[in-house]
């Protein structure tokens, strides 16, 4: 890996969980350069910060991943529907609010909106300090995120970690220069902006003849070197090479649906009639959901070891041994 890109730890396995068919834990150990890091040095990491991770469904699960480590769980359930959301924790508590209309494709709410939204929430009751904030903008192109990129500007952004990634919405090699520009603009105020690449091991190597996942491919080497180029120039920036995780020997599968996401997720009650090897009917306990349908990844269980290694990773790398 290049000095562009964020390193794993120096030593160490990466853990993944793997299941047999009836449920049976059966732990695989794959050597390498990563150490999956104890989920006490990620939560530290981000202490009264505010951290915005921006992309389409696959950032979002990075999201989900992150509530649920907060919570202690090693389930991960993807909320599954196109809106902003914002998640407030400290010791004491923490809080989930979704803004927009759930069941659209694209998002109905403006991120200045949410931002400003956010900023009339009630105070959390019992916090012993200033909660950290994480925000999770559903901004699947270029264009969506060139946009949210303007918004935050208009911030006080020396707290603020910006988790950037553009995956499946956008399909081609080239990288916008706006996009670039704006991007440029974040650089200089943040206190670490980290852009995620595409794992192109899931696009079929048979789509298009194969040009896509090639240009998948190329995109990433394009933002990688892009980021090179912002850190010479002392901007604190770094490339999330999804894909070299992704491509690790026994990495997770994903689900059973497109096999492009690493969690169980709920099924709005529109899209029920989609077929799925692993879909199961839940009854929530003293509750009236329509989400009652969820798939589940190719094992049957609801971890998701990728997005929490990824996080690890970036723990480590963003806020050192603290």
């Amino acid at each position: 890996m290049s000095g562009c890109t964020i390193s794993p730890c120096p030593t160490g396995e990466l853990h993944f969980k793997e299941f047999d068919r009836d449920g049976n834990t059966r732990l695989q150990l794959v050597t390498s350069e990563l150490e999956l890091c104890e989920e006490k040095i990620i939560t530290d990491c981000f202490s009264e910060d505010i951290v915005t991770i921006m992309g389409d469904s696959m950032m979002r699960q990075l999201f989900t991943k992150l509530i649920s480590i907060y919570r202690g769980s090693d389930i991960a359930l993807d909320y599954s529907t196109h809106v902003h959301s914002v998640y407030r924790v400290c010791k004491e508590e923490d809080n989930f609010e979704y803004f927009g209309q759930p069941g659209t494709v694209l998002p109905t709410l403006a991120p200045t909106d949410v931002i400003n939204k956010h900023l009339t929430l009630p105070r959390l009751k019992f916090c012993s300090r200033n909660p950290t904030v994480i925000y999770n903008f559903f901004a699947p192109t270029f264009y969506d995120q060139a946009l949210s990129f303007r918004a935050l500007l208009a911030r006080s952004l020396k707290q603020h970690t910006l988790i950037v990634g553009v995956h499946y919405w956008e399909m081609s090699s080239a990288v916008p220069l706006f996009y670039l520009g704006a991007l440029s603009d974040l650089a200089a105020s943040l206190k670490h902006l980290i852009i995620v690449g595409v794992p192109t091991i899931r696009v079929s190597p048979t789509h298009e003849m194969g040009l896509t996942r090639q240009a998948l491919q190329n995109r990433n080497a394009h933002l990688r070197n892009w980021v090179a180029r912002q850190r010479l120039k002392g901007f604190n920036v770094s490339f999330l090479d999804y894909d070299y995780y992704a491509r690790l020997p026994n990495a997770p599968v994903g689900d059973t649906g497109n096999n492009w996401h690493y969690q169980c997720y709920l099924i709005p009650s529109f899209m029920q009639n989609h077929q799925s090897t692993n879909s199961w009917r839940v009854t929530w306990k003293n509750t009236t959901v329509y989400n009652d349908l969820i798939r589940m990844q190719e094992d049957g269980m609801c971890y998701d070891d990728m997005n929490g290694a990824l996080w690890a990773v970036i723990a480590r790398s963003v806020c050192g041994e603290r």
